[in-house]
């Protein structure tokens, strides 16, 4: 019941009016009113589930004690937070001048990628600035409040992000060498038109809250031919039942085929971002290989690829290329007004969850995070995608304070907090070994 609530009324809103309403309850205070009266009603069950075993019980009795919501919205240049959660009064911060602390910002400006550069600035940011300074204290009060009041704590952050200052929110310090996205699940959001729903022409994709299992094998597209350290990854993946591609076109002609669970499509290749939309490509650095061979595919031409098994299968998309996680508008041809990317296209098609990059990324760092995030799932299959990137900056963070004088824990953090995740925060994989039978 209070699921279909907040389904309802999160999946539905006004393309034209995602702004705080204003002669009537939000659609957060609406679900926030609601969750009281679900917990006022459900309070002995409730406060008996334990969040060592969070997927033990109906996810819609606790689903708005263990959520918290983040949306960054923009305004004439400035930029305000509005942060919710059922058991704590709504923050809302001033509208204020952006800060300068984007990874593509740094990243093209000379002797600026430097990865204590952009680290440092974002302590500054989490130290000095007042909105930083707020979100930080809200943070810290709501998991406190469900310590004590639940003995629960913060099963994740969700971060709505609406605006160009791609500001990286998981590297924001919470308290002293404890970092929002090491700490706390992180999953990222967009409004994205549901592709299914033509009666309804304003309807929105809504979080599903469920756990999902993606079970199955893995497709994977991965270019070795130029990116040395790809054939690590392709090693790890062989370690799982896989198809995997090293031509581009050979990967495209396979995926109407599928006829059988997929439960990672992953792909290691380059990855290019451009000016505008229409050069949002992956695939390999020279754009032919051979004459009449197409090396790489854009955003625009990935459109018309057949993803159908995205619709009848749980999967999730693991893009390891530079930028794959960035979004932007179509300023030139003012075809959407929301934000597109891979992971919105992606989501779109039916993919549960996506991960991505927030810009270039290092070779040899994208082979060792692959290593790592297999690593962590085999270690601990239990665990949600977000908890897995959880766990990663967690590690990467504490190997930096443990050796700050090693440019390699910096190098580490630095490319371990660009990976983020899109999609279902409830998310667990569950792939097929190689040569072993499908989990059940």
């Amino acid at each position: 019941m209070a699921n279909n609530f907040t389904q309802r009324i999160t999946g539905s809103q006004n393309l034209q009016r995602r702004d705080l309403l204003a002669d009537a309850m939000s659609p957060e205070e609406l679900i926030q009113k609601k969750n009281l009266q679900v917990q006022e009603q459900n309070a002995v069950k409730s406060e008996a589930i334990p969040i060592e075993t969070p997927f033990s019980a109906k996810l819609e009795q606790k689903f708005a004690r263990e959520l918290a919501i983040l949306y960054v919205e923009a305004q004439d240049n400035l930029y305000r937070v509005r942060a919710h959660h059922a058991e704590q009064q709504t923050l809302e911060t001033k509208f204020n001048s952006p800060p300068v602390l984007s990874y593509s910002k740094h990243m093209n400006k000379p002797n600026s990628h430097l990865p204590d550069i952009i680290i440092g600035n974002m302590r500054g940011f989490s130290e000095n600035k007042a909105e930083a300074r707020q979100i930080r204290g809200w943070l810290i009060r709501l998991r406190k409040t469900l310590k004590e009041k639940f003995q629960q704590d913060l099963s994740c952050l969700i971060i709505n992000d609406r605006t160009d200052f791609e500001i990286p929110w998981e590297m924001m310090d919470l308290s002293t060498n404890e970092h929002l996205g090491a700490s706390i699940p992180t999953v990222r959001w967009q409004d994205i038109p549901d592709p299914d729903n033509l009666d309804e022409a304003d309807r929105l994709i809504p979080i599903n809250p469920h756990r999902q299992e993606c079970c199955g094998e893995i497709i994977a597209y991965a270019t070795t031919k130029e990116l040395t350290h790809v054939r690590e990854e392709v090693k790890i993946i062989n370690q799982f039942k896989a198809n995997l591609f090293e031509e581009i076109c050979e990967f495209s002609s396979y995926l109407p085929q599928v006829q059988h669970d997929v439960a990672l499509m992953y792909i290691a290749s380059h990855g290019f971002f451009g000016d505008d939309i229409s050069d949002v490509t992956f695939g390999e650095e020279r754009k032919f290989f051979n004459i009449g061979k197409e090396t790489r595919t854009s955003l625009m031409q990935l459109r018309y690829w057949n993803f159908s098994f995205l619709k009848t299968c749980d999967t999730v998309v693991f893009m390891n290329a530079c930028h794959s996680g960035r979004l932007r508008r179509d300023y030139e041809f003012q075809t959407s007004e929301f934000y597109m990317g891979f992971p919105t296209f992606f989501l779109k098609k039916g993919a549960r969850g996506v991960i991505g990059t927030l810009e270039k990324v290092n070779d040899k760092y994208a082979a060792q995070i692959a290593h790592n995030f297999f690593q962590e799932y085999r270690s601990n299959p239990e665990l949600s995608v977000p908890e897995i990137l959880r766990n990663l900056r967690s590690q990467a963070a504490k190997k930096l304070q443990s050796g700050v004088t090693k440019p390699e824990n910096w190098n580490l953090f630095f490319y371990t907090f660009m990976y983020v995740y899109y999609g279902n925060p409830m998310t667990v994989l569950r792939l097929t070994p190689s040569g072993g039978k499908p989990h059940v």
